[in-house]
């Protein structure tokens, strides 16, 4: 046998390493760990200790040290199963073990009520022993399953403490046969426990370490998917904010333009109520009014952040404008990808670049045909409006303001716009945006 003070030596380490990481961890299985190591150590030291006849003696008690051994070695059965089951978590990842292991530790638990209820009523008995010798045996095949079942799920985690604990099992195997035929207070056939015990051990830590550096790592992860989730949440923050500006200095500019025209409008109208001009002006301000706070309200809508949404909106404005000059307006939009997301703040600046457009079309133009393309992909959000009209010398009118209004609002979108134009040539707008969006999915419920 291994001297005892070797062993208890390597059994005090071991205690002092789980203690350490159950410290830094608080993780249950290194406290269950540490009651196996406790009840192991113990249970060597009863092996060795005694007088010649098997007593124990303490504080004056006597005590046949044959009769803690059973309860000892089941008790370390036990609280390795409850480490193990914890250890590889098997709650989660191997359901059946877990039920099976649970099983198996009440009816161990079992076991040590019906051997202390035959101790005090037979003391220790050859029935007793008898029974221990199948227990042990239904254990190992409780093992063996375990074993089965996680070596086909081959994960490097599982490796170390099964290679461990078959090293403890078949060294406990190798003890009983060894055992058979000898007194029962004979221990030389021990150290093949003695050894599967510090071999299980050396495994194990070598499975701490694994666990250690995979705990580390989802630490890390968790850690760098909260500043991600930090960083998304600050571009969140942003847009939001940039939509907050932008929709104060629409309400500032357009709404708070219009509502001042109309205060104006209304006294005059107040000191010469005979001026039917003014009243057409009153009315077509509050008009413009309502459609510029009808368009922040949709553009600040995020259930309007699809491409549906966009085509419809300037398919309202476009065709009923067109019809009313006379021009035939086709629109083709079915090269869309729904599950893009367009923000609130694309859509606006979009759809104000197709109204301009569309406008100088009507006002200038004097077309009989205008056809409209609405492209939407991973690639980017692709718009071209051509007429059949009279065209206009971009010497001339590229410095208006409106051209100049649609270039510096698909710029600041990060998007190019062309124009081609010639006198009695027609028109063709082209503009191209890059969209990097896309709508997530809704979670099931």
């Amino acid at each position: 046998m291994i001297p005892l003070y070797i062993l208890l030596t390597a059994f005090t380490a071991q205690f002092v390493y789980i203690v350490v990481n159950w410290f830094y961890f608080r993780r249950s299985e290194y406290f269950f760990y540490s009651i196996y190591i406790i009840i192991l150590s113990l249970y060597f030291l009863n092996r060795i200790i005694g007088d010649e006849q098997g007593m124990l003696h303490f504080a004056g008690i006597s005590l046949y040290k044959m009769y803690p051994d059973r309860i000892l070695a089941i008790l370390s059965y036990i609280y390795y199963f409850k480490f193990g089951r914890r250890f590889v978590e098997a709650e989660t990842r191997y359901p059946g073990i877990h039920k099976t292991m649970m099983l198996t530790e009440r009816l161990l638990f079992l076991y040590i009520g019906i051997d202390i209820i035959l101790f005090t009523l037979t003391g220790y008995s050859k029935f007793a022993n008898l029974i221990f010798i199948p227990v042990n045996v239904c254990i190992f095949l409780v093992l063996g399953y375990v074993f089965w079942t996680m070596l086909k799920r081959r994960e490097a985690l599982d490796k170390f403490i099964l290679t461990g604990s078959m090293f403890y099992g078949i060294s406990a195997v190798v003890t009983l046969i060894m055992g058979i035929g000898k007194d029962i207070l004979e221990n030389d056939h021990m150290l093949a426990l003695q050894i599967g015990a510090l071999v299980e051990m050396l495994f194990l830590n070598a499975g701490l370490v694994y666990k250690s550096r995979m705990l580390q790592q989802e630490i890390i992860s968790s850690q760098t998917q909260l500043i991600k989730q930090y960083e998304d949440n600050q571009h969140l923050m942003n847009r939001l904010n940039n939509i907050r500006e932008r929709i104060s200095r629409d309400l500032h500019d357009d709404v708070g333009a219009t509502l001042s025209s109309i205060k104006a409008y209304s006294e005059i109208l107040k000191i010469n109520p005979q001026a039917p001009s003014i009243a057409d002006l009153i009315r077509d301000n509050s008009t413009e009014m309502i459609e510029r706070l009808e368009l922040i309200a949709w553009s600040a809508n995020p259930e309007h952040d699809h491409p549906k949404s966009l085509v419809f909106q300037m398919q309202k404005f476009a065709a009923p404008l067109c019809h009313a000059r006379n021009i035939h307006f086709h629109f083709d939009h079915t090269a869309l990808d729904d599950t893009l997301m367009i923000p609130g703040e694309i859509r606006q600046q979009v759809y104000l670049v197709f109204k301009e457009a569309i406008n100088n079309m009507v006002k200038y133009a004097e077309a009989a045909n205008c056809n409209a393309v609405l492209r939407i992909d991973p690639r980017g959000l692709s718009l071209y409006i051509k007429d059949d009209g009279k065209g206009f010398d971009d010497r001339y009118v590229e410095h208006g303001n409106g051209l100049k209004n649609m270039r510096k609002r698909v710029e600041n979108l990060g998007g190019l716009l062309t124009i081609e134009t010639a006198p009695q040539q027609g028109t063709r707008i082209s503009m191209q945006i890059p969209l990097v969006y896309r709508i997530q999915e809704k979670a099931e419920p």
